[in-house]
């Protein structure tokens, strides 16, 4: 039915759009309907490839199993066209060591609807692959009812840590008060990854020995110090509280100046804002530090005329000789991996437009994308932000409002459900 030069088309191109996808999820210049047109456009090549699937084509052969996103292709046709050889092949190919595997089954199960997900979260479950089994705890992160009953019997006892890791975020995103003991028996966990995800959960499940074990992670460098820092700020009891925070975190000589920039965009509040200025002059920090601004202020850059200067990304020099994003990320590795995209502020223009418009922010008060953090404008942001400031809304929206816990890398269909 297909010419073998579509074969191949099809067989590289619709991977690699779930990559795109992938990339979009976090990517402050992808606002939501952007994202929109990127899941568009992923939907089109499993469309076709669902039309060759159904005239009896081998699709599975196809496809490279080293290739990204073809676990996920494979697991979206299997569930699509109830095919479990193509599932259990997505399944069967899984490798523990490679950083997408685990996130291509989780949005293939999210993808579309599906009136049977628990049956397919079983078949993750009961398959000997961690990397599977911790999939269907994640899965059921969208909807608590999604978590089989047989399931939650053993997941606790389940020693694989990602497993853990995902059954302690299931129990606080969903207020499992019942499992508290468990969620406290490991914020002093040997493995940092699960004492933070303990941590996690007992701060959203009002723990205060679980906000204490959290603030651990706040205060020195560790792979999970912005997303501490941010429920730190989330959780601040008042603006003298966040801004003690915010010196402290600005006086250590060791955190990087990214991870103080953020913590001035999380933490919101307009009269910090001209910490960031100094840093928009800086040719290695600009992009970060505008990032941060636009997280705070909802200015956009771009459409309001922000832009200019030079920065490394933007130099003469032989880009062969400049340092790849691997190689500036051991001097730096909260460089994040959308930063090279990102408008590079005039400091000038910023400066103005500041000056223009900071009467309309109160002093005390906290901000998300220009507009005060309160529940009706939260659900504006989530609307029309961008995916970082979406992102931030959500996390706000479940620990300020109690509103059910939103991942805003989920594929279109499960955010809309909220």
């Amino acid at each position: 039915m297909f010419a073998p030069l579509l074969q191949t088309q099809l067989a590289k191109d619709a991977p690699y759009a779930w990559f795109l996808f992938d990339q979009a999820k976090q990517h402050a210049r992808y606002y939501f309907v952007d994202f929109q047109e990127q899941v568009e456009r992923l939907e089109a090549y499993l469309d076709a490839l669902g039309i060759a699937l159904m005239e009896g084509e081998p699709v599975e052969n196809w496809l490279a199993s080293d290739d990204w996103g073809s676990a996920f292709v494979l697991a979206v046709l299997g569930i699509r066209y109830h095919q479990p050889r193509l599932f259990d092949r997505a399944l069967d190919q899984l490798k523990a060591d490679e950083a997408t595997h685990y996130q291509e089954i989780v949005d293939a199960c999210l993808w579309g609807k599906s009136e049977k997900i628990e049956y397919w979260l079983l078949r993750c479950y009961e398959h000997p692959s961690p990397v599977a089994q911790q999939t269907a705890i994640a899965v059921a992160r969208a909807h608590a009812s999604w978590l089989h009953p047989s399931v939650m019997q053993q997941v606790a006892d389940n020693p694989a840590p990602a497993v853990r890791i995902q059954w302690l975020h299931w129990l606080g995103e969903h207020q499992a008060q019942d499992h508290l003991d468990f969620v406290r028996q490991h914020y002093a966990d040997e493995q940092p990854d699960i004492a933070f995800a303990a941590a996690r959960a007992g701060l959203l499940l009002g723990d205060s020995a679980g906000d204490k074990a959290l603030q651990r992670f706040a205060v020195e460098n560790n792979p999970h110090l912005l997303d501490a820092i941010t429920l730190v700020f989330l959780q601040a009891d008042n603006p003298a509280h966040a801004a003690e925070w915010i010196e402290n975190l600005w006086a250590s000589p060791d955190l990087s100046m990214r991870v103080k920039l953020y913590a001035v965009a999380v933490a919101g509040l307009p009269e910090q804002v001209e910490r960031l200025f100094p840093a928009m002059a800086d040719p290695e920090t600009a992009r970060a530090a505008g990032e941060a601004f636009t997280l705070l202020t909802g200015a956009d850059l771009d459409e309001q005329d922000l832009e200019g200067g030079e920065t490394c990304a933007d130099c003469e020099d032989d880009i062969a000789e400049q340092p790849t994003l691997t190689e500036r990320r051991r001097e730096d590795p909260f460089i994040s991996d959308w930063e090279d995209d990102l408008p590079d502020p005039c400091p000038e223009a910023v400066a103005q437009w500041w000056r223009t418009h900071q009467t309309h922010f109160k002093l005390g008060v906290a901000y998300l994308a220009g507009l005060e953090i309160q529940e009706e404008n939260l659900r504006r942001i989530l609307a029309n932000g961008n995916q970082r400031q979406r992102a931030l809304a959500a996390l706000h929206g479940l620990v300020k409002y109690h509103q059910p816990w939103l991942d805003c890398g989920w594929p279109i269909g499960i955010q809309l459900s909220k």
